[in-house]
Order: C-alpha cells, then structure tokens, then sequence
C-alpha cells in the first residue's frame, strides 16, 4: 500500500505527523522495497538456465547506505578472468538483470571494482588500482547499456585487493 509521503508540516485530519512516525514510515516503505528487489532479481536470475547456477555469486543485503547487491567470485565461477576487466557473457547478463531490477528505485548507484591479492611484476604500469577501477568502469558501462539512467550514478570505483569480502581469502 502507498505510504502517505506528505511534508512534515503536512496535516492529516486534525493533527501533523510526527517526524519520527513519518521518518519509521518512509524507513518500512525503503525496506519493502528493497525486498521486492531483490526478489525480483532472484527470480529473474533463476528463470534463465544459464545463470541459474550463478545465485551463489550473488550477496544481497541492507546497510545504512541502502541496498549493496554484490557479485562475488566463488571457486568456479570468477565474475571477470583473472587479470582481464572484460566481464564473462555471464557477468554482463548478471549485471544487466540488476541493473533493470534497480531501475525504479529512487537512490543513487555507486560501482566498486575489486581484484584478488595476486600482485602484478615489478616495473609494470599496471596494478590492481588499474584493474578494480577499469572492473568498475566496465560494470557501469553494461549498467547503462541495460538501461540505468546515468544520473543515477553516483561514483565508480576502484578498491584494488582492498577491502576483501574475506579477509582469510583476498
């Protein structure tokens, strides 16, 4: 059911709203519809044979910032090849699905890249700073060609080896 999103001064009946009732309303309508979200893309993920297999990849939570929707590496099914920042068909198709799950949400997207810890030779231009970042820029790029409007980024991201999902395993 819609939520009564009026100004804070807003009357309803004879008395205002307080803030925090409002503020708990609008935090409950958040939530419901990020669940929707995520169930959608669940669903949707589950629907099409080829990526079925790839629902361990994907970490789905609600952090004070909003909704994170993580692809992750697992064993046998790596989002990008190693030392490559073109995505698998898999990955783009993956990224496409969230990509159009996201698409009526109001809030802003932010891409982060990350990379193992496997470090590069010594002397190379490149590193894994180069790597997460064009990781980032790729996923933004499918994002967008799947249709999420360019106004609703709000940055990408490189993290390199930094900040591992698993600290015993970066």
């Amino acid at each position: 059911a819609p939520l009564p999103f009026a100004p804070r001064s807003a009357k309803r009946g004879a008395a205002a709203i307080p803030d925090k009732e409002l503020d708990k309303l609008i935090e409950a309508r958040e939530k419901q519809q990020f669940k929707e979200v995520e169930d959608r893309l669940r669903k949707s993920i589950e629907a099409m044979p080829d990526l079925k297999g790839l629902l361990a990849n994907l970490i789905i939570d609600q952090t004070e910032e909003g909704l994170r929707i993580q692809l992750v590496d697992r064993d046998e099914r790596p989002m990008f090849p190693l030392g490559s920042a073109l995505p698998f068909d898999y990955t783009r198709q993956l990224l496409s699905l969230v990509a159009q799950a996201i698409n009526g949400l109001p809030n802003k997207v932010s891409i982060k890249g990350h990379t193992d810890s496997l470090p590069y030779a010594a002397g190379r231009d490149y590193d894994n700073w180069d790597l997460s970042s064009e990781r980032a820029l790729a996923s933004n790029r499918v994002m967008k060609e799947a249709g999420l409007p360019d106004g609703r980024v709000e940055g990408v991201v490189g993290r390199a080896d930094r900040d591992p999902l698993f600290p015993n395993n970066p």
